[in-house]
């Protein structure tokens, strides 16, 4: 019964209540922004994809067919 009380507790906290206790998040991130960047690395082989605008996973590898990417972070300029 006392996990099922400590489940209601955090179900009925709201954002407000949660950022009072853990703090602001340090960037808040959409999705669909999330899932967009300049630059993607397959994590498999390497194989690196660049473009001037910021562009969806490029899945699969064109080098491995591999389905495994992760974003490359430019330093801002």
């Amino acid at each position: 019964m006392a996990i099922l009380a400590g489940q209601r507790y955090i179900w009925a906290m709201n954002e407000k209540d949660i950022i009072n206790r853990v703090g602001p998040p340090d960037k808040i991130v959409r999705l669909k922004d999330r899932l967009l960047s300049h630059e993607w690395r397959c994590s498999r082989c390497g194989f690196t994809v660049e473009d001037t605008i910021p562009i969806p996973v490029p899945a699969p590898c064109a080098k491995c067919n591999g389905i495994a990417f992760e974003a490359v972070e430019r330093p801002p300029q």
